[in-house]
């Protein structure tokens, strides 16, 4: 500078200041934590209980357990719309477990990383570690950690330190949404406050990211001949927009570059829950409810098993009879000492699931098709039925001795029969 100039020292930030504007957050925090505290010793029974179940209570996973397919899933966002007409399979087993966020997060890595080394160049200029972005930084070692658990084995005690083992593959992609959402912000607000946009290309390469990633998932669902990419509406739309998106957002072109993201993620979403297309009432809409319900009007509290397909479990919970039928969060003790009187099976019955019954010879068996579903064999002369089972709904005849059937009427497109137990 100018000879006999001066620079004025930055002013320093008083740790009084500090805490009266943490005040709100600290006192927020503390108000979450007892309300917290409140509610689970209101409810330590059911918590117990829940976490005395094989599945979720022990459950684990293990680092490294996401596979092609699993990755397929992952960034299958784009082909969601196949969910909405009742198709998963090529992006998971089920609707459920098919869904996947946009991966906004990992488009926008090529932005985060720019600007995190922007702050690192201005920090080493200004002789000082104050200015390193840590917020930026923070999100991208948090998106590390999640793809080394997902896809890197060996390390999985030091995951479970960090938490990472206790949810699924599935669910974990909650995590990307969340970071989305920071992510988004934090690189907004910084190009912002540097009234600066992204070196072109840097902007391009997160568009580059985004479309190869759907280039793939389209690969492996047409190498495949997967039922999901015929089923999947719109999915070339909601790819341009996505790319059109993290482009636009690199260029700090905000209010396009959001809307872009929210339009694609309306054609991918819009129908789902809890935007219902529509309920009715069972016993007034349907045969089989009519049905179910003039049974129970002439003999109050007999209880049901439902053979078959969902459908009958949905429609013995939604009649509200005492059924066997269901999903439980955790194993009601005294039904279970019913149907496995020995224990035998606890390890297949205890635990967070739905559970469906079909045909079987003898006393009940339990397995599990998949660890959220129990399923259990009924035979109507086993003393299990005879002492507890009064009546039966299946989709399909069922021949046995001890079963006298009731009704049988069309219902949809099923055929549902309904039996008392002789």
């Amino acid at each position: 500078g100018a000879p006999g100039a001066t620079t004025a020292p930055p002013t320093a930030v008083s740790w009084r200041r500090i805490l009266v504007g943490l005040a709100p957050l600290v006192g927020a925090v503390v108000v979450a934590a007892v309300v917290l505290v409140i509610w689970i010793a209101t409810r330590l029974d059911t918590v117990r209980a829940v976490l005395g179940t094989v599945y979720p209570g022990r459950r684990t996973e293990f680092a490294g357990s996401l596979d092609l397919s699993g990755i397929v899933s992952v960034f299958g966002a784009p082909f969601a719309g196949a969910l909405q007409n009742g198709v998963a399979q090529g992006l998971g087993p089920n609707q459920s477990e098919a869904a996947a966020p946009l991966m906004t997060i990992v488009f926008l890595v090529p932005v985060l990383v720019w600007l995190l080394v922007r702050s690192v160049v201005a920090a080493r200029a200004a002789g000082s570690r104050r200015r390193l972005d840590w917020p930026v930084l923070s999100v991208l070692a948090v998106l590390t950690v999640l793809w080394l658990f997902l896809l890197i084995p060996g390390w999985t005690p030091i995951a479970n330190l960090l938490g990472l083992t206790r949810s699924t593959d599935g669910r974990l992609r909650l995590a990307f949404d969340l970071l989305a959402v920071i992510g988004i912000g934090f690189t907004v607000a910084r190009l912002d406050r540097e009234r600066v946009r992204a070196r072109w290309w840097v902007a391009l390469s997160g568009g580059v990211v985004a479309a190869a990633s759907v280039a793939c998932v389209w690969y492996e669902l047409r190498r495949g001949q997967e039922p999901a990419l015929a089923a999947a509406a719109h999915w070339k739309v909601v790819a341009v927009l996505l790319v059109v998106a993290v482009v636009l957002l690199g260029f700090r072109l905000v209010l396009p570059g959001v809307a872009a993201l929210t339009v694609a993620t309306l054609l991918v979403g819009l129908g789902v829950n809890p935007l219902y297309r529509g309920v009715f009432e069972l016993p007034e809409d349907t045969k089989a409810g009519r049905a179910i319900e003039a049974i129970e009007a002439r003999d109050p509290g007999a209880r049901w098993v439902g053979i078959g397909s969902t459908v009958q479990t949905a429609m013995l919970v939604e009649s509200g009879v005492p059924a066997y039928n269901g999903v439980q969060t955790y194993p009601p003790r005294e039904m279970w000492r019913q149907i496995d009187p020995s224990g035998r099976y606890e390890n297949a019955w205890n635990r967070l699931a739905s559970v469906n019954w079909t045909v079987g010879v003898g006393e009940p068996e339990v397995t599990n098709p998949v660890r959220d579903q129990v399923l259990v064999t009924f035979d109507a002369c086993s003393s299990f039925a005879q002492e507890n089972v009064q009546y039966v709904l299946s989709d399909t005849p069922v021949s046995s001795s001890c079963l006298r059937q009731v009704r049988d009427l069309r219902q949809g497109g099923l055929d549902m029969h309904i039996y008392r137990v002789d």
